[in-house]
């Protein structure tokens, strides 16, 4: 650093060439004022501001080069350096140079220089901060357009809320666990219960509709998620006004106080009635293919596959299992530790090839994770191939060396979802009939075998 009293010392040509070489390839405006505020020396940047050349500032003073109304504006913040305050000058202009007629936000510092206590002159820097503004300006303006956006977002996000609750038929609710006190109901909540929208109701209400069977355990399901902060699930009856029975499934998660309390209950209740009697009459029926002792190998086949609309196809012996295609992989050893995966990619591969789309290859790895995983859980492992059987179809086949299905439980496994017993396909035998085309069956004490077959294109008729 060369002391300012260095600089005063030398001449005025010293000056220059020194500033000159310091500031000469900086985009900063600089220049040198003494007390009187005359300009000392003024580098090229800050002339381009004043648009006055740098070397006809040095002896004249800032009214000289601004003018009147130059010097009025900024006279006071300059007088500030004077007396030694740095000072900052803000203004909206373009460099006097500049034939762009877009606004410029420049912004000129004055910092007093000092020999000791006194002020031997000003040091002025111009700052052009148009770049920057404008920064901060786009990055204001994307801020308040991703809030919109976000605020579109959400809006949309609770309009298809609620179309999703009216179309369930989902009524909403929330519970005070601290005082049993019902905070709101939706309408649809109401109406579950046999109360009409503009109706007073209270949870009082909903304690005397329910059934005086299902009463205690449905206390029971308010008080553990009370205590424990566990969700609220139940399901259970209720008697309407009018007399007539109805079923609520309810559910529920609990929120707490900062101490971790539950103090309240957000849930959700849908009026079931349909399905509980859907599942009355299901059940019936079950009921009934096994009176009638259904179990016979020919009579249970023709009924599965009439249920099915023909999907599952039990056979009597390996004549009636399909013809093998052609092979696309190899022999795939199905055990706990590996095969699934193989085999899922397998079946994508080959329907893939057979430009299946992306619904079609998904609904049959579906029901091929199904029947691996079945082999496996079921039989303790088996062996799986994948074939193409004719154009625009892919072709499965799962065997194990099991004990076998036992075929008493078979009509349950696959009319009734999440149905399952020890030996038997459970649940998945259901989801293989709702994702695959056909399903042949072949079982007995010596194993299973299944073979899954998926079209590229899906029946025109679906089994549900």
């Amino acid at each position: 650093m060369i002391p300012l009293e260095t600089i005063l010392q030398l001449d005025p040509d010293a000056c220059t060439i020194i500033l000159g070489a310091i500031f000469s390839n900086c985009s900063t405006g600089f220049a040198i004022l003494d007390p009187t505020l005359r300009y000392v020396w003024v580098s090229r940047a800050f002339a381009e501001y004043t648009g006055v050349p740098a070397e006809a500032h040095n002896g004249r003073t800032v009214g000289d080069i601004l003018g009147d109304s130059g010097w009025a504006e900024r006279q006071e913040v300059m007088q500030m350096a004077v007396m030694g305050h740095a000072a900052l000058d803000e203004s909206f202009e373009r460099p006097a140079r500049s034939d762009d007629r877009s606004p410029y936000n420049i912004r000129t510092s004055y910092y007093p220089l000092r020999s000791g206590p006194r002020v031997v002159g000003i040091l002025a820097i111009v700052v052009d901060h148009t770049s920057f503004i404008e920064s901060e300006t786009k990055i204001l303006q994307q801020s308040i357009l991703e809030r919109r956006q976000h605020e579109q977002t959400m809006l949309e996000q609770e309009e298809r809320l609620q179309l999703a609750l009216r179309s369930g038929k989902l009524g909403t609710w929330q519970l005070s666990l601290v005082e049993n006190k019902l905070i709101d109901a939706s309408a649809i909540c109401k109406e579950s219960f046999g109360f009409s929208a503009d109706e007073q109701f209270t949870y009082e209400d909903i304690v005397k509709t329910i059934h005086p069977d299902d009463l205690d355990s449905v206390i029971r399901s308010v008080n553990n998620s009370r205590k424990t902060g566990e969700e609220y699930h139940v399901e259970y009856r209720c008697i309407w006004r009018d007399g007539s029975e109805h079923w609520i499934s309810a559910t529920a998660q609990p929120t707490f106080d900062d101490v971790g309390r539950p103090v309240t209950l957000i849930g959700i209740s849908q009026d079931i009635s349909q399905r509980k009697i859907a599942e009355r009459e299901k059940s019936e029926l079950l009921g009934k293919i096994r009176d009638f002792s259904l179990i016979q190998a020919s009579f249970l086949r023709d009924v599965l596959a009439s249920v099915t609309d023909g999907k599952l196809r039990l056979c009597q012996s390996a004549t009636n299992l399909p013809a093998r295609g052609a092979p696309i992989s190899g022999r795939i050893a199905l055990t706990a530790r590996q095969g699934l995966k193989e085999l899922r990619q397998a079946a994508k591969s080959a329907a893939l090839e057979q430009k299946f789309k992306d619904e079609r290859w998904q609904d049959l790895v579906t029901a091929v994770s199904e029947a691996g995983m079945n082999a496996v859980v079921h039989a303790g492992g088996g062996e799986a191939q994948v074939f193409t059987a004719g154009k625009g179809c892919v072709q499965v086949w799962v065997s194990d060396k099991g004990k076998g299905i036992d075929l008493e439980n078979l009509p349950r496994a696959t009319l009734e979802k999440g149905y399952t017993t020890t030996g038997t396909m459970g649940h998945g035998m259901k989801m293989m009939l709702q994702t695959a085309d056909r399903v042949w069956l072949l079982t007995g004490p010596g194993g299973t075998t299944l073979v899954i077959e998926q079209d590229q294109e899906a029946l025109k008729k679906e089994w549900s």
